[in-house]
C-alpha cells in the first residue's frame, strides 16, 4: 500500500509541509532529536571527564 501524506501548516516552524506520525514536519523533527542527542551526548561528555577527574584525584 501507498503511504498518503497530508499537507497541513507545522505547529513549530509555520510552513506548509507533510504530516507524520508526531504531528510536526520532517525538518522540525530532526531538528529536535539532534537537539536531544547532542544534549545528551554533551551530559555524557561532561560525566566521563568528572569520573575520569575523580579518578585521576585517588
Amino acid at each position: 500500500m501507498k503511504t498518503i501524506y497530508k499537507e497541513f501548516i507545522c505547529p513549530q516552524c509555520g510552513g506548509l509541509r507533510y504530516i507524520n506520525v508526531i504531528g510536526i514536519c520532517f525538518e522540525c523533527n530532526n531538528k529536535n532529536n539532534l537537539e536531544l542527542l547532542a544534549k545528551k551526548r554533551k551530559f555524557e561528555h561532561n560525566l566521563n571527564t568528572f569520573i575520569q577527574s575523580l579518578s585521576i584525584e585517588v
